[in-house]
């Protein structure tokens, strides 16, 4: 899945020293935002959402190669209803790839 992808590309980064980690007041401000949006998103389509943003916000902090997470988004958003609609058979429906 491409948010492991990224994330692992922006821990390289920080690895190889080409990023530096912010001050801590930094870090916790973002910590909080961050959990603010996810107490936000209070639906599966919301939580889908909040994902797509934080992979599109690893993404720009890194040379991972850009794709369309919105369309990943909607691809979600009907692998969730398929799921909702069928538990059992939810996994013998295929989606296109976005990459």
């Amino acid at each position: 899945f491409n948010m492991f992808d990224a994330q692992a590309w922006l821990a390289r980064d920080f690895i190889l020293g080409r990023k530096k980690t912010p001050e801590l007041k930094e870090m916790q401000a973002d910590s909080q935002k961050m959990r603010d949006a996810e107490l936000k998103a209070d639906t599966s389509k919301k939580q889908i959402i909040y994902q797509g943003n934080y992979v599109k916000d690893l993404i720009s902090m890194t040379d991972y190669p850009s794709f369309d997470i919105d369309k990943v988004n909607e691809t979600f958003f009907k692998w969730k209803h398929d799921k909702h609609d069928s538990i059992m058979g939810y996994r013998d429906v295929s989606y296109p790839s976005i990459m």
